[in-house]
């Protein structure tokens, strides 16, 4: 900030030195002003943007699935409620067409909160109950699967948490933005 002032009263005194003409001066010194004024604007533009990005930040729940002994955990490890949460199918096999289903949807999950959330396979179509449910704990896994928690915060922006299980290890992998649920 200071080093900006010098930097315009240097202007305006170049300004005096350089010409004698008052009117020359005085455009000069309405451009150096506006130079300033563009400047003040932008810098101002970028704090508001670290502003909103703050407000995000704090207010972004934060839901992943876990595993457990006796079924699956979501957790939300976020700052803010998360809405409408739930987990998109997980397809173990095209080619047997064995899939994962968690077919209840939690409309909130409070700031550190937990829920346990059940899981159903299926094969060609048939419920083979929780034959297949040991390939989404780190433990048992044996195949590389990506799982999709998707919610929603307080203003109703949606988000998905990918994660990814591989044998004997759980990753987030990414946080996005989705555009819809």
């Amino acid at each position: 900030m200071i080093s900006a002032a010098v930097l315009y009263a240097g202007g305006i005194a170049a300004a005096f030195w350089w010409t004698a003409d008052w009117t020359e001066r005085q455009t000069w010194a309405v451009v150096l002003t506006g130079l300033v004024l563009i400047w003040y604007t932008w810098e101002t533009m970028q704090l508001r943007r670290a502003a909103f990005s703050q407000r995000q930040l704090q207010l972004r729940p934060f839901v992943v699935l876990e595993p457990e002994e006796k079924g699956f955990l979501v957790r939300n490890v976020g700052h803010g409620v998360a809405l409408n949460v739930q987990v998109d199918d997980v397809t173990l096999s095209e080619q047997e067409e064995v899939v994962i289903r968690f077919p209840r949807l939690l409309p909130f999950l409070a700031s550190g909160g937990t829920a346990q959330l059940a899981a159903e396979s299926f094969k060609r179509g048939r419920s083979t109950g929780d034959f297949f449910l040991a390939h989404l704990d780190p433990q048992y896994a044996t195949l590389n699967l990506r799982v999709r928690v998707k919610f929603q915060n307080a203003e109703m922006t949606p988000y998905v948490v990918t994660e990814s299980i591989i044998p004997r290890e759980l990753r987030i992998m990414e946080l996005s933005t989705c555009e819809a649920l």
